[in-house]
């Protein structure tokens, strides 16, 4: 069971044709990105392309041994040209790597954990947990999975400290000249070990049926996941 989305051509590369026999949902057909806010950078001068695809960085030699962004391809190669080129693509950030920005994805890096769901009865639940009528409790693990290998690393040589910003449940932020991490709030996705330029954060699955907020919210079906490296 997966509750995301499934990016079909660097998947059919993998697995050929796997839509055929894939037990999915539904066919994506729209990807959708929404900024409100009182003011409009099109107003200002930018240009909004929408439905378009970057996929490909266009250099520009400006000396012997010296190249720079230029612009970028899209996927209906067409080019757009500026002065200055900010990638924004994510975890993944196939571009950055393209551009030497960051080192190639290993494949033992990455963990697939696998979740099963099992349902208890409510008198059951309520005898395993000492609870009573519509009593919940929450399982948390007071052991960290996440750290930091060296703080002066973070100090001395991270300025931008992207770890407190690629992270979606904000679990990093600075504070006191070091950084500080609220490992609860972590949802398990990895963007903080890809997103650090030195390597310097240390991170591990937690505990099975610990992590990604594991609360009894419902007596009648108590949810219990089971993660593992497959």
């Amino acid at each position: 069971m997966y509750g995301g989305c499934i990016y079909s051509l660097p998947t059919s590369e993998i697995v050929p044709a796997f839509w055929e026999q894939a037990p999915l949902e539904r066919k994506i057909v729209t990807e959708e990105l929404w900024f409100l806010d009182h003011d409009s950078a099109v107003k200002a001068g930018a240009t909004l392309r929408t439905e378009a695809l970057a996929v490909d960085l266009i250099w520009d030699k400006i000396g012997l041994r010296t190249r720079k962004v230029d612009s970028v391809k899209l996927d209906t190669e067409e080019e757009i040209h500026s002065d200055v080129v900010i990638l924004a693509e994510g975890v993944l950030a196939f571009l950055a790597q393209k551009a030497g920005l960051r080192k190639p994805l290993i494949a033992h890096n990455f963990t697939h954990y696998v979740k099963g769901v099992y349902a208890l009865p409510r008198e059951k639940i309520e005898s395993r947990f000492n609870l009573e009528n519509d009593e919940g409790a929450e399982l948390v693990d007071y052991k960290s999975h996440i750290s930091i290998r060296k703080d002066q690393v973070c100090k001395e040589k991270c300025e931008n400290k992207p770890c407190t910003y690629i992270c979606p449940s904000r679990v990093f932020y600075w504070e006191d000249e070091s950084i500080k991490l609220l490992y609860k709030r972590c949802v398990e996705c990895g963007a903080c070990i890809w997103g650090c330029p030195y390597e310097n954060i240390e991170w591990h699955y937690p505990r099975g049926g610990y992590g990604e907020f594991s609360i009894i919210t419902n007596l009648h079906n108590f949810h219990s996941s089971v993660q593992g490296r497959v």
